[in-house]
């Protein structure tokens, strides 16, 4: 599985979600799950490989929606037991996601005449 960025509580509520959404779309739509046998039988993997497969190519979709559920999780006192450990994912996952940010396109130096140095950032690249 790549590498996402998101804390572990966000990423398991993210899984748990494509896991969800896997038995909803499999049950719910015929011409869906039979083109997911063909795919299965073509490749030769198990049912529970196909299904891992889904959920990691839909989680990373998930990781917002994810986060607004353990965020509005917080408001509810249903819910008060996990605030504690919701509270401090919430802010370990801000920290996760601010690490990753940087600057819009790709850095370039520009030296002058005079030896002075400055950066500038190429939009439009990654």
């Amino acid at each position: 599985m790549r590498k996402l960025a998101a804390h572990e509580l966000v990423l398991k509520t993210a899984r748990d979600m494509a896991n969800e959404l896997f038995d909803e779309v499999m049950s719910g739509n015929n011409a869906m799950y039979s083109g997911w046998k063909e795919a299965q039988e073509r490749t030769g993997k198990t049912a529970s490989e196909m299904r891992e497969m889904f959920v990691t190519l839909l989680a990373p979709k998930l990781l917002e929606p994810a986060r607004a559920i353990l965020a509005h999780m917080l408001g509810d006192p249903a819910f008060a037991h996990l605030h504690e450990a919701i509270y401090t994912s919430i802010l370990l996952d801000n920290t996760v996601r601010a690490s990753r940010l940087t600057p819009a396109g790709r850095p370039r130096l520009e030296i002058a005449r005079d030896g002075k140095v400055t950066t500038s950032y190429v939009r439009g690249t990654k």
